[in-house]
């Protein structure tokens, strides 16, 4: 992925006419987060899977930081814990966020009571 990005910003002045500057890309850029909650991905790392373009519709993150969270619930871990749909059905309002203890509130709270991160339970 980075060779490609490589390639890219050799590719873009050529045939764009402009240089992008890689350091200074707005993080919170509404049209992209609009294409990758239509699930537009194709060669794009990290969310450019069946899986990922199923799921992207489900969650439409509009942060970096759901962004994040989206890729993780992708993975063997939550998948295989049967933890991505209660999380989808809790960011989409379905299901009251439950925190199985409540000293377990602010290490899970951003995942929505759901452990995603195996750094959660470490």
């Amino acid at each position: 992925m980075l060779s490609l990005i490589d390639d890219a910003k050799e590719l873009i002045p050529k045939h764009r006419g402009f240089d992008p500057d890689l350091d200074h890309l707005p993080p919170d850029d509404p049209h992209i987060y609009d294409m990758i909650g239509s699930a537009d991905t194709v060669e794009a790392f990290q969310v450019e899977s069946r899986s990922q373009m199923q799921t992207l519709p489900k969650m439409r993150p509009r942060t970096f930081e759901g962004l994040t969270v989206e890729v993780s619930i992708v993975r063997p871990g939550p998948l295989q814990g049967n933890m991505v749909h209660p999380f989808i059905r809790r960011r989409q309002g379905k299901e009251p966020v439950v925190h199985l203890h409540p000293k377990l509130k602010p290490i899970l709270d951003e995942t929505l009571g759901v452990i995603l991160f195996q750094e959660q339970i470490l």
